[in-house]
């Protein structure tokens, strides 16, 4: 059991998560994963179907899920029994799709806007000892998300949340203007707010903007060390090693985080670490054979949301998040953990 907890039993824990309300907003992804045992040989293999004019490769293992960083983060809520309304943009078909993969969790609950769901294709090989992916997106209206295109009574479920989290800004053009309309709305009622803006390269240049805007209403951001290190850039600081160590992944968080005044969290491969006004940790990642490359950051976010909600200590709640990424990653079924599970885990490791 985790210390901080202060709880007796399994049961009360389960019983304290089902009580918290979050709101997790806005993207919604139909995913077909591909895995390719070589990139290389996939690559040749592209190269003589189109020298003999088209064709088709055979044996490549696929699987179509849910995706989406949002829609994700909150199956990975629901299933550790967290109360969760999730906004996301889908149409007709898409939202049938939603309902029916949500329908096991009865703590969640779906508020759609009307439009074309995201879709992506993730290219899953391995790549120095590690499971990579590439990811192919199209946005859908996932791209075009205002604050106007809420629906209304979702303002009041933002203003009575516990937490309000905002993720995959980099898909959405208008998600400056999303994020810092929800956080000031959530703010003002006194509800944390959480912020996973996703692959920012593609729109380094807003990335200062959109940080300093947000000041004064955002309490966590959470970010992967690709992500750290375009932001890193473009704040005009020390940069994450690209062979980095724990020590460099402490200190480009507590930089990012004394720039932008609120706490960082950042989780990598090797471990994850937390910072806010100058103090630091970091917790390294639990040894896990990785079969699945593709959706980890966000099992990490379930349960880093569900640990701030908790209110643990920061080397707790990063090693439940540790935990969950972990069961994840090592699963053969892609579910994200159950509460017993990652509990298990945590306490066979003591």
């Amino acid at each position: 059991m985790i210390t901080g907890l202060n709880l007796t039993s399994e049961e009360r824990l389960i019983e304290k998560l089902s009580q918290f309300r979050t709101v997790i907003m806005p993207d919604f992804f139909i995913d077909r994963i591909v895995k390719l045992p070589s990139f290389s040989d996939f690559l040749t293999n592209i190269e003589v179907k189109r020298e003999a004019g088209g064709g088709s490769i055979h044996s490549i293992e696929q699987v179509e899920m849910r995706g989406g960083n949002a829609a994700n983060v909150a199956y990975g809520l629901g299933r550790l029994g967290v109360g969760v309304n999730l906004i996301a943009v889908a149409n007709k078909s898409a939202e049938a799709l939603l309902r029916h993969v949500f329908s096991p969790l009865p703590n969640v609950s779906i508020d759609t806007v009307d439009g074309r769901p995201g879709y992506t294709v993730a290219l899953e090989f391995p790549h120095q000892d590690r499971l990579v992916n590439v990811m192919l997106s199209d946005v859908g209206e996932v791209g075009d998300f205002t604050p106007d295109k809420m629906p209304v009574d979702c303002w009041e479920k933002i203003r009575n949340a516990d937490l309000v989290g905002v993720f995959n800004w980099a898909a959405n053009r208008k998600g400056s203007e999303l994020a810092e309309h929800v956080f000031q709305e959530a703010s003002e009622n006194g509800v944390m707010t959480y912020f996973a803006p996703a692959d920012v390269s593609g729109r380094r240049s807003e990335i200062p903007k959109l940080l300093s805007a947000l000041q004064g209403t955002l309490d966590v951001l959470s970010i992967n060390e690709n992500e750290a290190r375009v932001i890193a850039e473009m704040l005009s600081i020390d940069r994450l090693p690209i062979d980095y160590l724990p020590d460099h992944i402490a200190r480009c968080v507590e930089l990012i985080s004394d720039v932008i005044g609120t706490r960082v969290d950042m989780h990598t491969p090797f471990g994850s670490a937390s910072s806010y006004e100058e103090v630091t940790y970091f917790s390294p990642s639990f040894e896990a054979e990785r079969r699945i490359s593709t959706g980890a950051g966000d099992v990490w976010d379930s349960a880093n949301i569900t640990g701030h909600l908790l209110k643990l200590d920061p080397p707790e709640r990063l090693r439940l998040a540790n935990a969950a990424a972990a069961l994840y990653i090592s699963s053969l079924d892609a579910e994200s953990p159950s509460t017993t599970r990652i509990l298990s885990l945590l306490e066979k490791s003591i």
